[in-house]
Order: C-alpha cells, then structure tokens, then sequence
C-alpha cells in the first residue's frame, strides 16, 4: 500500500512512499526535484530531511541549522541561529534576545561529558534520566559548538 506524502491543491499526490519489506520505496514525480525555474522544489528538502532522519548517530531537535563533524574521540555540533538578527538595508540593529532557541541534542550513545568550545564556562549537563539527551539553549545570532564525548 502507498501512503502520500504530498499532495497538489486539487488532492493528487506527486511524493509517496510504500514499506518494502525492511526498506521503502519513494516516488517523488518532480523531475530532478527542480521547480520550473531550476531551483530545488520545497518538497525535495523535507524529503530529504524526512529519509535522513534516524540515520546519524546524532539528531538535533529544534529550531536551529547544525552540522555534525567527527573527531578522533568526540563529536562535534555546531548549532546556528540566524534568529532575531534583523539585516537593515542601512545600519545595524540591536539582536532581539526574545528569540534564543531551546534544542535538544539526542545521541545513539551513552553521552559522557559535552563541553561549549565557545563558551567554555558554560557548564552543559547531560539529562538525568536519559543519559543520551542533552537540552541547551543557543541565543539569538548566536553559534555553539558542542563537544560530545
């Protein structure tokens, strides 16, 4: 059986997905996933984003850009929030602090210690009952890089 995962106006489904077995199949009837101006269709990002999930080792929960890099011994996260930045044609305008951003970090591992490479003084602790989580908030305009051991 196919499950629509989007639909046009009038109801007709263009992206849908049937289970497999133990894969999936998806169908995205978008050619290349280009909109008629060759830019990359709204549609093809969530999907992207949609088969992506639960593959990595980590996942960030929030309202936030991240990237993920691994090192000899640790993962780093670098988590961005381009919020409350406002960008004047002239000037510059204060950051607007009423739109910091909570996240939640989640790891398919037993996380030990994270540590702020740019906030060192920062104190990040792990949750108490999921020793796998970890919820921090990163300001407006701001960047963190977490450090996961």
């Amino acid at each position: 059986t196919w499950q629509s995962l989007a639909t046009t106006e009038s109801g007709d489904a263009f992206c849908a997905m049937s289970n497999r077995g133990a894969g999936r199949i998806v169908v995205l009837a978008v050619p290349r996933g280009l909109t008629i101006s060759r830019s990359l269709h709204p549609v093809s990002t969530l999907l992207l984003a949609h088969m992506s999930r639960g593959q990595m080792p980590i996942e960030v929960d929030g309202d936030v850009e991240w990237l993920i890099n691994r090192g000899k011994n640790a993962w780093f996260i670098t988590l961005l929030n381009p919020a409350g930045q406002a960008k004047p044609q002239q000037g510059i305008t204060p950051t607007d602090y009423r739109q910091n951003k909570t996240v939640t970090i989640r790891a398919s591992f037993t996380i030990h210690s994270a540590a702020d490479w740019l906030a060192p003084d920062d104190v990040l602790s792990v949750n108490p009952t999921n020793d796998q989580q970890l919820t921090l908030a990163v300001p407006a305009g701001s960047v963190r890089i977490i450090e996961l051991r």
